[in-house]
């Protein structure tokens, strides 16, 4: 079964808050695959978590990025407790303006973690957005780009990524690769201010690749080992 993009949708906060909550637009599905980007005003060292209405546990991915202005962390559900409304709350240490881009994907593998590998992108370029390279460790992976922007203005995703949402400040591309290796995404536009992580995210199909034996080298060394000193 292959990853698919299901809903996302963000939220801001006004100024001088320490939480924000915000809701999926539709139900969101048993067992599928969350994710919600927070995002708090300012440089002040804080921490945040997140919580939502259906009891999940949510964990953070890696650390907390900066940018000249903003502090972001980036959370995930591996797997979604329950079918039903659900609103995530962002919760931070420090009074200020919030905000969170809440995501739904479903197809990602069930048993242990579906996240494989990770990175962050965090730049005022305009222009053109290079996040990675990253490289997958299994085959039949998705590799999806979430982005905090500025502004989602005229986003041409790279080749073979597809646009699954770019609206006022966020942005989600995905692409499903067969084989492992080494790869960016990203992204032309007309803004700047980027805040973004690139995640390759196992599926229900992903598998280590397969290895392969040089017999004729195996062989050679069994020959040679007898004593004949060379292979016939």
């Amino acid at each position: 079964m292959a990853i698919t993009w299901i809903q996302s949708t963000q939220g801001i906060s006004g100024a001088g808050v320490t939480s924000f909550a915000g809701a999926y637009g539709t139900n969101t599905t048993a067992n599928s695959y969350l994710l919600a980007l927070g995002l708090v005003s300012g440089l002040t060292a804080v921490t945040m978590t997140a919580t939502d209405t259906l009891g999940n546990t949510w964990t953070q991915i890696g650390s907390n990025m900066t940018d000249t202005i903003n502090q972001y962390a980036l959370f995930q559900v591996p797997k979604n407790v329950a079918a039903g409304a659900n609103t995530v709350t962002l919760h931070s240490t420090v009074s200020s303006t919030l905000a969170m881009v809440i995501v739904e994907y479903t197809g990602q593998v069930q048993a242990g973690a579906p996240l494989d590998t990770s990175t962050f992108f965090g730049s005022g370029n305009t222009g053109a957005v290079t996040i990675g390279p990253i490289a997958g460790n299994q085959t039949n992976e998705e590799y999806i780009g979430i982005a905090w922007v500025n502004s989602a203005a005229a986003v041409v995703p790279n080749s073979g990524y597809t646009t699954r949402d770019a609206t006022a400040q966020h942005i989600i591309i995905d692409q499903a690769f067969s084989g492992t290796g080494s790869r960016t995404g990203g992204w032309t536009f007309t803004a700047s201010s980027v805040a973004a992580w690139l995640l390759s995210v196992k599926s229900t199909t992903s598998a280590a690749p397969a290895t392969t034996t040089n017999w004729v080298s195996g062989y050679r060394s069994f020959v040679n080992k007898r004593g004949s000193g060379k292979l016939r």
